[in-house]
């Protein structure tokens, strides 16, 4: 069993260094942790959002995402019809990974020049996510600054807020770890992505075999899935047999896995051959030369959310997915070693 490797040396290459944004995560959590009046406040920075204690009883939880690169993806197929509803995805998923039903969303849309096509564009596809995870698109905030941004670049940010449903509670040794299968980037790792494409001649417009002659562009943008009506629905059948969630974002695998388990002496211990990478994600291996880990840590490893449940509940997990629509499959078991292990 060999413990996975902090992957990102071709991701750094690409200009994100994952270590930095891991020291930035620490200086804030002791930064916010100093201060005195932090009563309300029931979680650590760095989860996938933070938890607020109202007086009369209910906890919110709140969270921010963006899209990252995937925007210059975006700009350069000329069509941003999935970017939006990535935004909500990224967010909501993250609430619902710490317990919650989302209530609201809201956005932040930053340009050199506002656009008004490309404005409904992005917020229709706000829209249709808010429909599917169930809340409202409460409002938002534009902003345009010719300074900073050159002309015909932008960006977007998003913001969600929901009601606390279900209470993560430490894993156990042997608890099973179920994995719901990606088939895509997601919107993760697109620095590395677009290094790829640039350093292999790749064309967004152009169909490739390897990918069953989708044009790459198109596959790239395909947008994150809303697990949140999914996960919710789970929660009420199987919620006792659950310990933790998480959402596979940035820092893959590796570092989210870890915070579905709420106890820092346990690990996890992944089976290699359990699952198998989508075409898309294993043409980009292949081109970019990439270990497993550094798939598992740059990018999402193949997996788009996680489950810690009951290790006898395990299969019946895995099989309700099934019937929900999302191809799942039981990836490791939770051990009493910390961090990612592989066997």
């Amino acid at each position: 069993m060999t413990k996975a490797r902090r992957g990102g040396d071709r991701y750094r290459e690409a200009g994100v260094r994952l270590d930095t944004a891991e020291d930035v995560v620490r200086r804030v959590r002791r930064l916010v942790g100093g201060r005195a009046s932090q009563a309300e406040s029931l979680s650590a920075i760095g989860g996938f959002a933070g938890a607020y204690a109202l007086e009369s009883g209910p906890t919110l939880l709140a969270g921010a995402d963006g899209v990252g690169t995937k925007v210059l993806v975006a700009r350069a197929m000329g069509d941003a019809r999935t970017i939006g509803l990535d935004l909500v995805a990224m967010n909501v998923n993250d609430i619902v990974a710490a317990g919650g039903q989302p209530l609201f969303f809201l956005d932040y849309i930053a340009a050199a020049e506002l656009d008004g096509d490309l404005l409904e564009t992005l917020v229709t596809g706000m829209l249709e996510g808010c429909e599917q995870a169930g809340c409202r698109l409460l409002g938002g905030e534009t902003a345009e600054m010719p300074g900073l941004y050159r002309p015909g670049d932008y960006d977007l940010a998003g913001f969600a807020v929901g009601l606390r449903v279900f209470e993560p509670r430490p894993g156990k040794v042997g608890d099973a770890v179920v994995g719901i299968l990606a088939e895509g980037f997601h919107a993760n790792g697109f620095s590395l992505v677009r290094k790829i494409v640039e350093e292999e001649g790749l064309d967004y417009h152009r169909p490739y075999a390897a990918i069953g002659h989708r044009v790459l562009g198109e596959a790239l943008l395909a947008a994150t899935p809303i697990y949140v009506p999914a996960i919710l629905e789970l929660l009420k059948e199987w919620g006792p047999h659950v310990r933790g969630l998480a959402h596979i974002t940035g820092g893959g695998i590796i570092d989210n896995l870890p915070r579905a388990l709420a106890d820092s002496a346990l690990g996890v211990e992944l089976e290699r051959a359990a699952w198998r990478l989508c075409p898309l994600l294993t043409w980009f291996q292949e081109l970019g030369g990439l270990s497993a880990e550094e798939m598992a840590h740059t990018f999402n490893g193949g997996l788009g959310f996680a489950l810690i449940v009951d290790q006898a509940a395990g299969e019946s997990v895995v099989g309700w997915l099934e019937e929900w629509g999302l191809p799942s499959v039981r990836v490791g078991t939770v051990i009493d070693r910390p961090g990612v292990h592989w066997r």
